[in-house]
């Protein structure tokens, strides 16, 4: 499932990457972006590394860059100034026609800063493209979509879980360092982290017309039991530790599946090898 599209080329000259990153030679009509492709969008998708200069290129046609240090280069540029993560980055405005950001869904808890939203179609079908920004730290809402995504790793550095839809027990951790990209099939959930960098990445994915195709979860009780019971025996110094990090866990959940949690919660302490803890969970759990 790991597309690890990293491509070194200390060859490609500025002459000529300048002139692959100039407006497309068929501008696309405005505000909407078009594509004719023969294969699939996921997998036109490559970067490119030219010296500190990462670039992403959908199809051979640039549509977004970034450089930790360098100004000079072509496209609309977006300072990054975080404390985590500084830089340029550029877009072409022939792609991302007219970048919007809205607001996260009421439903997210995502950590995510969208810096950039286009849509496009390609051979009729819309997507979407974002470029987003994760704190160190931090972590994106988990979630899956009823279509392909790709994530690409742009700046800084990612981990993602992915778990199948049908089996949310089952899970795998993938590292994404800059220039990797990274598919997602249909009906996985994903989760992206970072840790002590902050992240540039963007995802892109076909999308629906009529309603949105960002779905999140609900906990199996085999998925809550486990990771319950793995906070609960993980090494800690105290029990206010392992109180707090079943706190966080529940307030993650929507409000059903909080009070699910803290139910199942309450069923697992009742286990004569929890008994100690228990005392401990007076303050977290309901009356």
């Amino acid at each position: 499932m790991s597309n690890k599209n990293h491509l070194p080329d200390s060859s490609y000259g500025n002459s000529d990457f300048s002139s692959r990153h100039s407006p497309f030679s068929q501008p696309f009509p405005k505000p909407l972006a078009r594509l004719t492709l023969q294969r699939p969008v996921h997998d036109c998708l490559e970067t490119r590394l030219t010296g500190d200069l990462m670039t992403l290129y959908l199809d051979g046609i640039s549509i977004v860059s970034y450089s930790p240090h360098s100004r000079d280069h072509i496209g609309r540029m977006l300072p990054l100034q975080e404390a985590d993560l500084t830089g340029y980055l550029f877009l072409n405005t022939d792609f991302f026609t007219s970048p919007s950001v809205r607001q996260k869904p009421l439903k997210s808890t995502s950590q995510m800063r969208n810096l950039a939203k286009t849509f496009f179609t390609v051979n009729s079908q819309y997507h979407v493209a974002l470029i987003q920004y994760l704190l160190a730290g931090g972590m994106s809402s988990e979630h899956y979509h009823s279509l392909d995504e790709s994530i690409v790793q742009l700046a800084g550095q990612s981990t993602v879980t992915v778990r199948p839809v049908a089996d949310d027990t089952q899970h795998t951790l993938y590292e994404l360092h800059p220039g990797e990209i990274l598919r997602i099939p249909p009906q996985t959930l994903h989760r992206v982290r970072t840790s002590n960098v902050g992240s540039i990445t963007v995802p892109i994915k076909q999308t629906l017309v009529t309603k949105s195709d960002t779905h999140y979860p609900i906990y199996s009780q085999a998925r809550m039991d486990q990771e319950l019971r793995s906070l609960l025996d993980a090494p800690c110094t105290s029990g206010n530790e392992t109180v707090n990090a079943c706190t966080a866990y529940c307030q993650r959940l929507g409000v059903n599946q909080r009070t699910a949690a803290e139910d199942h919660l309450q069923r697992i302490l009742n286990e004569e090898r929890y008994t100690n803890l228990k005392f401990a969970f007076n303050k977290l759990l309901r009356p």
